[in-house]
């Protein structure tokens, strides 16, 4: 069957999604931070585990708080970019290229290129680049692909 040039897009979706916060403090979440949905208590935590890779939102755009005269004050909602771009830290050791798949590193803001269980993203070298050997202080940009809520979304 043949197609005929259309445009079928119905729908765009945000940039960003707003999601809960713990105000308790007990969960601080950094600007940068990858994050996950805890389906458990219904709100966004700093990813912290292969294992919660499953559960990422994406990308929080802001810290969960602001400090003010000494003081935290939490907002009830926080912004986490989705589908975006962002430069992560890299792990020592791993070489990255133009579609390595990434996971979970030492941290919330640190992949490796060392098969997890669940993919966070894939990386997207700049023009010029062939290859990045990870280390301290070396980011590379990282398509970051939401997994949740993208099967109730899609």
């Amino acid at each position: 069957m043949a197609t005929t040039a259309q445009n079928n897009l119905v729908g765009k979706k945000s940039d960003r999604l707003f999601y809960p916060i713990d105000n308790s403090g007990s969960h601080d979440i950094n600007a940068g931070d990858l994050v996950w949905y805890d389906t458990s208590v219904h709100y966004i935590k700093s990813l912290d585990s292969d294992a919660h890779g499953a559960y990422v939102a994406g990308v929080a755009q802001d810290t969960s708080y602001l400090n003010v005269y000494g003081t935290k004050e939490y907002s009830p909602l926080l912004g986490v970019y989705v589908g975006q771009i962002h430069a992560l830290n890299t792990t020592g050791s791993d070489t990255y290229y133009t579609g390595t798949p990434v996971y979970y590193g030492a941290d919330a803001q640190t992949i490796t290129a060392v098969a997890g269980t669940n993919i966070l993203g894939y990386v997207m070298l700049r023009p010029g680049q062939a290859s990045v050997a990870g280390g301290s202080g070396v980011t590379v940009d990282v398509l970051v692909i939401p997994l949740y809520p993208t099967s109730a979304v899609a």
